[in-house]
């Protein structure tokens, strides 16, 4: 999957992601209405119950059909959020066999229960913490992964990785600033963490407390000098998508950070941000969060293609 924001374009956020998922699998776009619910009523998620929120916002998804959670979508309140497929040091802890949260739970009852994209890192830190995550990620085989999330509203987005069962960490990304995702670990100095993050990786000996924290390093197993400065870089998929952020961000370019450019970006099969065949790109979003006074959402519209391959897609 990859995964774009920009914040502050054009007096808006603009959040968008491609799905990559098994070609055979049938992807839909639902919606669900704002709810009441009753004081210790649990959610059944796609392999645990947890306890239910009080209120849950109305919300439109884009999700494998199978799933009770969601790739991507957004919220009432004018939230986007997506995820995708990382790989760490602590893959194991995850990987164990164990049914817990999956990353797809994740997006979608963080768009049902935070109102902004800081609030959504709070609830998904709360909800890793207390039910982990783990379990299979595909509807017919055992693949199983850990997560990164973006999480953005109309004033700022959020960057959130996640290694073995519950640990996370996270990025803020403030107004004028653009972030993309690739299923690679990204983020390299986090403006918050799981609290018990740094003393674990000390005791571990991931980290030495010597050198400031640096997440990528320490959940690539690079702590010990295992990685190189060039290993740290973007590529493949992040490098080209950092590419097309910065040259649609270019003011004396003369190019317009709007819909029809994202949707060029998502269509880019050459570097593989478009993805076709066994694994391909089988749903896309694109929305535009407006910017309103006093820090409020001033309204938001969402395209998805709720259909394979962007590139024979349209965006509706």
């Amino acid at each position: 999957c990859d995964s774009f924001v920009i914040v502050g374009a054009e007096g808006a956020t603009i959040f968008s992601k491609n799905s990559d998922r098994p070609c055979t699998e049938v992807h839909e776009v639902v919606r669900f209405n704002s709810q009441e619910h009753a004081e210790g009523s649990k959610v059944r998620c796609q392999y645990i119950e947890i306890p239910q929120a009080r209120k849950t916002f109305a919300v439109i998804l884009s999700r494998p059909a199978w799933l009770w959670g969601a790739e991507m979508g957004a919220n009432e309140m004018g939230l986007c959020a997506g995820n995708e497929a990382v790989t760490t040091r602590e893959a194991s802890s995850c990987d164990d066999g164990g049914k817990r949260l999956l990353g797809m739970d994740l997006v979608r009852l963080v768009l049902e229960r935070a109102a902004g994209a800081r609030e959504a890192v709070e609830v998904a830190a709360a909800l890793l913490e207390a039910h982990g995550q783990g379990g299979p990620c595909e509807e017919d085989g055992d693949w199983c992964y850990e997560n990164s999330f973006i999480f953005a509203d109309a004033e700022e987005a959020w960057v959130m990785e996640t290694g073995g069962r519950s640990w996370w960490a996270a990025e803020r990304v403030g107004k004028g600033r653009r972030r993309n995702i690739s299923n690679g670990v990204s983020i390299r100095r986090p403006d918050l963490t799981h609290s018990k993050l740094l003393e674990t990786a000390k005791a571990e000996g991931w980290w030495d407390g010597a050198v400031e924290f640096d997440w990528k390093v320490v959940m690539l197993g690079g702590g010990r000098g295992g990685l190189v400065a060039d290993d740290l870089e973007p590529e493949g998929r992040e490098a080209a998508g950092k590419e097309w952020l910065e040259k649609m961000c270019k003011e004396e370019e003369g190019l317009r950070v709007d819909v029809p450019s994202m949707a060029k970006c998502l269509r880019d099969v050459r570097s593989g941000i478009c993805m076709q065949g066994g694994f391909e790109s089988v749903g896309s979003q694109i929305s535009v969060l407006q910017q309103g006074g006093g820090g409020k959402s001033g309204g938001a519209v969402h395209w998805f293609t709720a259909s394979p391959d962007p590139t024979t897609s349209g965006y509706k």
